[in-house]
């Protein structure tokens, strides 16, 4: 068996942040079931990748209904830092509306191959779905790694053509409270490709079943 400091469970973004954030002097593995890292990360925004919002911490905590449970993490890496991290290696952004942040070459791939740098002294395991992990001394993860700490950092069941198949609910063995949508798509009779990114505000929409 191979052994770890820590084993991180799910390549997406949250999965590389926290990579980057545990890797000085530990022996890290990140675990990714699919070929390559972050594939829901390429089509955000468009292809664009809308990475955060430029809005002060404060008024962007109020944007959402438990900013208390939110309020450490987004003081703790703001998102000023974040962009700094990509700034130090070159990459620059640009502000639309509604202070949306998005890389100055409106590329997703750029943001991506940044985070990947961050990850050259870590380990990266391909195409390793993990389906079973027990605790004794340590973790182990499919009879074949060990590792002192996991994080489990899958997603949830949101894309499961980019592997957000919602994996991490069950790994844990804890009971899990039932799944709900938090966005859903909007399938139309015409097709309306031609207007695909335009924003609408305070639209109300109704519907018959």
């Amino acid at each position: 068996m191979e052994e770890f400091d820590i084993a991180i469970i799910g390549g997406g973004p949250a999965g590389i942040m926290a990579a980057i954030a545990a890797s000085a002097d530990l022996n890290i593995v990140l675990l990714e079931k699919n070929s390559s890292l972050g594939s829901k990360l390429l089509i955000t925004g468009g292809g664009r990748c809308n990475i955060t919002n430029e809005k002060p911490i404060k008024k962007l905590l109020n944007s959402f209904h438990d900013k208390n449970f939110l309020k450490h993490s987004f003081y703790t890496f703001t998102n000023e830092m974040l962009l700094d991290l990509f700034r130090n290696r070159g990459l620059d952004f640009i502000v639309e509306d509604n202070n949306r942040v998005f890389p100055e070459t409106e590329k997703s791939q750029d943001i991506l191959a940044i985070l990947k740098y961050y990850l050259k002294d870590i380990t990266i395991k391909y195409n390793y779905e993990v389906s079973d992990i027990k605790k004794e001394d340590n973790f182990i993860i499919n009879n074949d790694i060990i590792a002192e700490k996991v994080i489990i950092a899958t997603g949830g069941a949101t894309f499961p053509k980019t592997g957000s198949t919602g994996d991490g609910y069950y790994l844990t063995g804890n009971p899990i409270t039932d799944i709900k949508y938090g966005l859903v798509p909007l399938i139309t009779k015409k097709d309306l490709s031609d207007i695909a990114g335009i924003t609408l505000y305070d639209v109300v929409i109704k519907y018959k079943t």
